[in-house]
C-alpha cells in the first residue's frame, strides 16, 4: 500500500470519527435535555408519527393531499413548540441535532457529488504530517543555509563568485517561498550531489506548508516504484494522483532513477499535466544539462531546460567538507 493510499484511509478515518462524535455529543445532549424537559421526548416520539404518516399520505397520491397538509401543518407547530422550550432553556435551536464538523457534507466527505473540501483539507494535513516525519524538512531552513561552505572564487564562465551565485539561490528561493501561491513558476535546481539542492526544496516546502498548502516531496524513484506498483497492481494510482494535484511538487534525485518506458512516461505526464495545469514544481538533479539531453526525450528537456526557472548549485560537496571537519 502507498503512502498516498494510507493517508487517504487515515483522511477517511478522521472524517469518520467526526461524524461519530457529533452523533455521541447529541445523544448525550438529548439525555440531559429530556431528563431536565419531558416535553420534547414526547415532541420527538410525535415527529417520528408524524413523519410516518407524511410517508404514507406521499402514497395516496392526489387523494391524500388535505391529509398531507394536516400532518406539515402539525410537524411545524411541533418543531416551533420544541424551539420554545430551547429557548426558555436557553439552549441553542440545533441543540438536538448532530454538531458536525462540516456543515456542507454533514462529515461524510462528500457534497454535490464529488469530494467536500473538508476532505480535501484533511488529507492535506495528513500528508503534511507525513512529510514532516519522513524527511528532515525541520532540519532544513533558510537560516541554517550556511554560505562559507562556498568558496568566494570566480567562476568561469559566470559574472560572479560562487559565493555569490549561491547568495542569489538562496535569495530567490526565500522570495519563492514568502510569495508563494500555486501560480509560482517550477524550478529546476541542477548540480553536482551535496550541493545545497534538497536543503533549499525542503526550506521552501516548510515555508510553503506553514502557509497552508499541500506540498508532496521526496525522491523520483522512490515515486516511481509506488506508480509501477500501483499501475500493475490495484489499479488505484492514488500516487500519481496525488503528484498531479498537490500545490507543490518536490522531485527530488530525478535522473537517478532506474530507467523504464514507464518511468520516463510517467515523469513527462507529471511534468506536462502540471505545466498545463499551471501548478508549481521543482525538480532537483545531479546531472547536467547535457546529461539530461542524453537521458530524456526532448518532450522532458524541452519543459525542463526551457519552460522552468533554472538554478545552477556550484562548489564543493558540503557533506564531505563537514565530515572533514570533524
Amino acid at each position: 500500500m502507498s503512502d498516498f493510499t494510507q493517508d487517504f484511509e487515515r483522511a477517511s478515518a478522521a472524517l469518520q470519527q467526526r461524524r461519530a462524535r457529533a452523533f455521541e455529543i447529541q445523544r448525550h445532549h438529548k439525555l440531559a435535555a429530556y431528563a431536565a424537559y419531558p416535553r420534547l421526548a414526547q415532541i420527538e416520539t410525535e415527529m417520528k408519527q408524524l413523519g410516518a404518516g407524511v410517508a404514507r399520505a406521499m402514497l395516496e397520491g392526489d387523494g391524500g393531499t388535505y391529509s398531507l397538509e394536516y400532518l406539515r401543518t402539525q410537524g411545524d407547530k411541533l418543531l416551533r413548540e420544541r424551539e420554545e422550550i430551547l429557548r426558555s432553556a436557553n439552549l441553542p435551536a440545533d441543540y438536538l441535532l448532530p454538531q458536525f464538523t462540516c456543515k456542507k457534507c454533514q462529515d461524510t466527505g462528500t457534497f454535490e457529488g464529488g469530494r467536500c473540501q473538508c476532505f480535501k483539507d484533511l488529507i492535506l494535513q495528513v500528508q503534511n504530517q507525513r512529510m514532516s516525519k519522513t524527511s528532515p524538512i525541520g532540519q532544513c531552513s533558510f537560516d541554517n543555509f550556511d554560505l562559507s561552505y562556498y568558496p568566494d572564487t570566480p567562476i568561469q564562465g559566470y559574472s560572479c563568485t560562487t559565493r555569490q551565485l549561491m547568495q542569489n539561490n538562496l535569495t530567490y528561493c526565500k522570495q519563492y517561498a514568502a510569495q508563494f501561491t500555486t501560480q509560482n513558476p517550477s524550478i529546476l535546481m541542477i548540480g553536482a550531489t551535496g550541493l545545497g539542492k534538497t536543503h533549499l526544496s525542503l526550506a521552501i516546502a516548510g515555508q510553503v506548508i506553514a502557509k497552508g498548502y499541500n506540498v508532496v516531496y521526496g525522491s523520483f524513484q522512490n515515486f516511481a516504484n509506488a506508480m509501477e506498483h500501483e499501475h500493475f497492481g490495484s489499479g488505484e494510482e492514488a500516487t500519481l494522483q496525488s503528484l498531479l494535484t498537490c500545490d507543490l511538487l518536490i522531485l527530488d534525485d530525478v535522473g537517478s532513477e532506474f530507467s523504464t518506458t514507464f518511468v520516463t512516461a510517467s515523469l513527462y505526464n507529471i511534468i506536462n499535466t502540471r505545466m498545463v495545469q499551471g501548478l508549481p514544481t521543482i525538480v532537483n538533479t545531479n546531472l547536467g544539462y547535457e546529461q539530461l539531453r542524453q537521458r530524456y526525450d526532448a518532450r522532458i528537456t524541452s519543459r525542463l531546460i526551457g519552460a522552468f526557472t533554472r538554478m545552477d548549485f556550484l562548489g564543493d560537496d558540503i557533506r564531505i567538507q563537514k565530515a572533514k571537519q570533524r
